[in-house]
């Protein structure tokens, strides 16, 4: 999208779609005890995870083993036959997906204690040509968050849902972006997350093995 289209760098979720949530299976709760970092995750859980989500070289590119496919209803198949042990989900599509899936799956669960975290950022995009459109999309949402619209907006959609998640009760396994801009927006996490997360539980050990590869 960089490359092709000409970008509006204001975050709209302010990372939100990064912190993932994860479904899992009533019966597997305890494999999830036992994950504390990184490498844990690796080598003692398989993800499922949609093959075409922009994300998913995100979950490569940390060594993570994941299971794909393209039918985003099959990803719950998988998980209810143990293919996979866990789904992760953006804060913002867990519990919709829990309420809806639950009923077919009654063995769905969101985990109580691991979720993932990685820089994801969502903008807009318009055509490279279209500068006046790009011009009053900057100007727009300038004036949105200045007069505090934006933030408010933010809230009517995301906040039931942030007053459902107790971020101190998980333990935060941090993901490492590559493939960020070199121009990267700030992204005010702090609207939705406490500032102590999700830095304490970054594991180094998979980002010494992403700058050690010079494929990602």
């Amino acid at each position: 999208y960089e490359s092709n289209y000409l970008p509006i760098r204001v975050p709209v979720l302010q990372g939100m779609l990064g912190f993932r949530l994860l479904l899992t299976r009533s019966e597997n709760q305890d494999l999830f005890m036992q994950i504390n970092s990184l490498k844990d995750l690796k080598t003692q859980s398989m993800a499922g995870f949609g093959s075409h989500w922009g994300d998913l070289k995100i979950l490569y590119a940390n060594n993570i083993p994941v299971v794909t496919n393209s039918d985003y209803s099959e990803l719950f198949h998988l998980l209810a036959r143990s293919e996979v042990d866990y789904l992760p989900r953006g804060l913002n599509e867990v519990f919709g997906e829990l309420e809806t899936q639950q009923p077919h799956f009654p063995s769905l669960r969101i985990n109580p204690n691991l979720a993932l975290y990685y820089p994801f950022i969502r903008y807009f995009f318009v055509q490279k040509g279209n500068l006046s459109l790009a011009e009053r999309l900057h100007k727009g949402l300038a004036m949105a968050k200045a007069s505090g619209n934006f933030k408010r907006l933010f809230y009517q959609h995301f906040g039931a849902v942030i007053q459902r998640v107790k971020f101190n009760q998980y333990r935060i396994i941090e993901l490492a972006n590559p493939f960020l801009p070199d121009k990267l927006p700030q992204i005010e996490t702090e609207w939705w997350m406490p500032k102590a997360s999700p830095s304490d539980a970054q594991d180094n050990e998979g980002n010494e093995q992403l700058e050690a590869n010079p494929n990602h």
